[in-house]
C-alpha cells in the first residue's frame, strides 16, 4: 500500500474518531476519495461546521474542481493570499517530485501577495509574474501546454496521471494562483479557454478578486468575468468576526455526498483554519519542499526592484543580473521627486526581498527623512544626521560589515556571494547602502573625505560586489558638490528635474534629457550617461499607507529571518 492510501486510510479513521455524535455518519463519503495517483486526491481547505455541533475536515476532491475563487474584501485581504499560497502549497507537500509546478501572478501589487512563494526553487515555482507586460507570454504558455497535453499525452491514456505512471515519462501537473483577478488583464479569452480545459490538461486555478472591480466593466467582459467565475468553487466571506466562508458556486459539490445530499450547502459553513494558513506554517512548508540548497531567490544574482513605468511597461532599478552596474547615484533639484523615488527602492525592496535576502544602511545626511521606516526588519542601520562626525560612524559600519564578509569568503575559500550561499547553506542578505545628502560628508575636514573616498570609492564601489555590498548616493547639491571621484566611477546614474547644465554634468556632455523633467519623471541611464541608453521613467507613486502596509508586511515576513542587530545613530 503506497504512503498516501496509508495516509488516507488514517485520515478516515481519525474523521470517524472524532464525530462527536456516534450515531451520526459522516455526510460524505471520504471512501470515494481513494485513489493511488500522483496528484493529491483531495485538499483540505478548513473545516465544514454543522449546525448541530459537528466539524468535519472539509476535503476537495482534486479531480473533480478546476479550483477556488476568494473574493477579496477590505479586511480579508491579507489572510486569503496566505490561504492560495498554503493551499498551494498543500497540494505540492502532497505531490511526487517534479509531478508538479507552480505559476503566481501578482500583477496589481508587484508580487507582494505572493511574496513568500518566492522562496521556493525554480524546479517548483516555475514563473513568478509581476508586471502586467508578462502576463500575456504566460498565459499563452499554459495554453501551449494544455493543448500539448490534452494532443499528445492523452491521446492513448485516459490522464495526466496514467500517462505519468505508465509512459516512462513525466508531464507535470500545473498550479496557477492569480491574484487580483481582473487586474492586468485586457481580456479573458485565454483564461476561459484555460478553465474550460484545465481538468483534462492537469491544471488547477486559485484566483482571487474583488467583486467591485466588474462595475468598471464592460457589459461584454462583465458577462466574461461571470463566465471565468463559473468554472471555479467561488467562497465568499461572511458572519464577521468569525470569517466564515460559504460556498457561491455549485456548479460543483465541495465534497462527494451520499446520493444526491444537497444539504451540504445548507446544513454547513466552511472555517478556514487560520493556525493553517499563518505566515509560520507557511514558511514551515516552504522549508520543506525547499532545501536549503536550492533555495533560488533574486537575490542571489542581484537586485530588481520595481520603480515606475517606461512606455507603459513595469521598470526595475536592477543592480546585478550579469550587467556591470552594481552602485547608483542619483540627482535632481529640490520638489522634483527624489524622496519618492527612494521611497519606493525602500519600501518596494523590504516588500520584495525578506531580511535574509537584503538589509538597507540608511545614511541621511539631510537629518530628518525617511522615518516611515524605523519600525521596519529589513534596516540594519539608520542614522539621520548632518554632522559629517555622526556619519563617520554609519559610514565605519559599511566598513566594518565589508572587511567581515571579506573575511568569511577567505575562510571557505569561495570568490563572491553567490559561491558562499551555495557552499555554505547559509544566508547572507545583499546590504544596500544609500546616502543622502551625501555631499554633506565632504564638507568637513581634509582628513574625513581622504576617509570616505578610501571606503566608499576605493572599497565599497570597486569590489563591494563581490561581497553583496551595494552604494546609492543621492544629492540635490548638482554643481561641485557632486564629487567626481564618486560620479565617475558609477554607471548608473538616475536624474530627475534639473538645470540643461546641471544635467550636462550629471548624466554626461551632450546629454540634457533631464532638463527641465517634471516632477516624479527621472532619467535612468545605466551607461555612463551615453544619450543613447536614456530612458524615461515615470515614478510610481507611494503614498503613506503604502508604506505602513510594505513595512507590516515585511516585520511578518522576516519574524524567521535570522535576528541582528539593529543600529539607530
Amino acid at each position: 500500500m503506497s504512503k498516501f492510501l496509508q495516509a488516507t486510510q488514517k485520515l478516515m479513521e481519525d474523521l470517524n474518531a472524532s464525530i462527536k455524535q456516534p450515531k451520526v455518519s459522516l455526510p460524505f463519503d471520504y471512501i470515494q476519495m481513494v485513489d493511488d495517483t500522483n496528484l493529491p486526491t483531495y485538499l483540505k481547505i478548513g473545516n465544514l461546521i454543522g449546525k448541530g455541533g459537528n466539524n468535519y475536515p472539509a476535503l476537495l476532491p482534486m479531480k473533480s474542481i478546476k479550483g477556488i475563487a476568494f473574493k477579496l474584501n477590505d479586511s480579508n485581504r491579507e489572510e486569503i493570499h496566505l490561504a492560495v499560497q498554503h493551499y498551494a502549497l498543500q497540494i505540492a507537500e502532497r505531490s511526487k517530485e517534479n509531478h508538479l509546478t507552480l505559476t503566481a501572478i501578482d500583477t496589481k501589487k508587484l508580487g507582494s501577495n505572493f511574496r513568500n512563494l518566492r522562496r521556493l526553487g525554480k524546479n517548483l515555482l516555475v514563473n513568478f509574474v509581476a508586471d502586467d507586460e508578462s502576463l500575456k507570454t504566460i498565459l499563452d504558455e499554459h495554453h501551449s501546454k494544455s493543448v500539448s497535453v490534452i494532443t499528445e499525452c492523452l491521446t492513448h491514456y485516459d490522464s495526466l496521471a496514467a500517462y505519468n505512471q505508465k509512459s516512462g515519462h513525466i508531464q507535470p501537473f500545473r498550479i496557477l494562483a492569480i491574484a487580483d483577478f481582473p487586474h492586468g488583464f485586457t481580456s479573458f479569452d485565454r483564461l476561459e479557454t484555460l478553465l474550460q480545459n484545465a481538468d483534462e490538461a492537469g491544471l488547477f486555478v486559485f484566483l482571487t478578486y474583488d467583486g467591485a472591480l466588474i462595475n468598471g466593466l464592460s457589459k461584454t467582459n462583465q458577462d466574461k468575468f461571470r463566465q471565468v467565475l463559473s468554472h471555479l468553487l467561488c467562497l465568499e466571506e461572511f458572519g464577521n468576526p468569525e470569517n466564515d466562508f460559504y460556498c457561491m458556486s455549485r456548479t460543483h459539490e465541495l465534497i462527494p455526498t451520499k446520493g444526491n445530499d444537497s444539504s451540504l450547502f445548507t446544513n454547513y459553513t466552511l472555517q478556514l483554519d487560520r493556525k493553517d494558513i499563518s505566515s509560520e506554517n507557511i514558511n514551515k512548508q516552504i522549508i520543506a519542499l525547499t532545501p536549503v540548497t536550492a533555495i533560488e531567490t533574486d537575490q542571489v544574482d542581484g537586485l530588481r526592484i520595481p520603480i515606475g513605468k517606461v512606455g507603459g511597461q513595469t521598470h526595475y532599478f536592477t543592480l546585478g543580473y550579469e550587467s556591470d552596474n552594481f552602485h547608483a547615484i542619483i540627482g535632481g533639484q529640490s520638489g522634483k521627486g527624489k524622496t519618492v523615488l527612494l521611497n519606493n527602492i525602500i519600501g518596494r525592496g523590504i516588500e520584495t526581498y525578506t531580511s535574509d535576502e537584503l538589509r538597507f544602511v540608511i545614511i541621511d545626511c539631510g537629518g530628518t527623512g525617511f522615518q516611515e521606516f524605523d519600525n521596519s526588519s529589513s534596516i540594519q542601520l539608520m542614522c539621520r544626521s548632518s554632522n559629517v562626525e555622526t556619519c563617520l560612524q554609519a559610514v565605519q559600519f559599511i566598513e566594518k560589515e565589508l572587511a567581515h564578509r571579506e573575511a568569511l569568503f577567505n575562510e571557505n575559500k569561495v570568490a563572491d556571494l553567490k559561491q558562499y550561499i551555495k557552499k555554505t547553506n547559509t544566508p547572507l542578505p545583499r546590504l544596500l547602502c544609500l546616502i543622502d545628502e551625501f555631499h554633506v560628508l565632504y564638507t568637513g575636514k581634509e582628513k574625513f573625505s581622504s576617509y570616505f573616498d578610501n571606503i566608499l570609492v576605493d572599497r565599497v564601489i570597486r569590489i563591494g560586489r563581490k561581497f553583496g555590498i551595494h552604494l546609492i548616493t543621492c544629492t540635490q547639491s548638482l554643481g561641485g558638490g557632486v564629487r567626481r571621484s564618486i560620479l565617475d566611477n558609477i554607471p548608473l546614474r538616475i536624474a530627475l528635474g534639473m538645470t540643461t547644465d546641471q544635467s550636462n554634468g550629471f548624466l554626461g556632455m551632450k546629454n540634457d534629457a533631464a532638463a527641465n523633467l517634471d516632477r516624479g519623471i527621472a532619467v535612468y541611464n545605466s551607461q555612463n550617461g551615453n544619450p543613447s541608453a536614456n530612458k524615461i521613467v515615470k515614478v510610481n507613486h507611494i503614498l503613506n499607507e503604502d508604506i505602513e502596509r510594505m513595512v507590516q508586511l515585511s516585520q511578518e515576513q522576516n519574524a524567521h529571518s535570522i535576528p541582528f542587530e539593529k543600529i539607530l545613530i
